[in-house]
């Protein structure tokens, strides 16, 4: 079985400059007791919640600093690789 974890922020968090913080609480969240050895089992998707449906979408520099946040965000939960 494989999981998608989906991220993201609201328009709120986002306009308050929380997007790193918000994507990095949400991974360390949703990996909270997940073994490294199913780790590999797990795909990450960032997807701004005042996205969906709106016909808007994230930046490439909203995209990078998400998948920033989530590379730390996975480095420290399991592990540096």
């Amino acid at each position: 079985l494989k999981v998608i974890l989906r991220v993201g922020e609201t328009l709120e968090e986002y306009e308050s400059d929380l997007l790193e913080t918000i994507v990095s609480l949400q991974v360390r969240k949703g990996l909270a007791g997940v073994d490294v050895a199913d780790a590999d089992r797990i795909a990450i998707a960032y997807e701004p919640v005042w996205a969906i449906g709106t016909g808007k979408v994230a930046t490439p520099e909203q995209a990078q600093a998400a998948h920033v946040a989530v590379r730390r965000a996975l480095s420290e939960v399991l592990g540096a690789e």
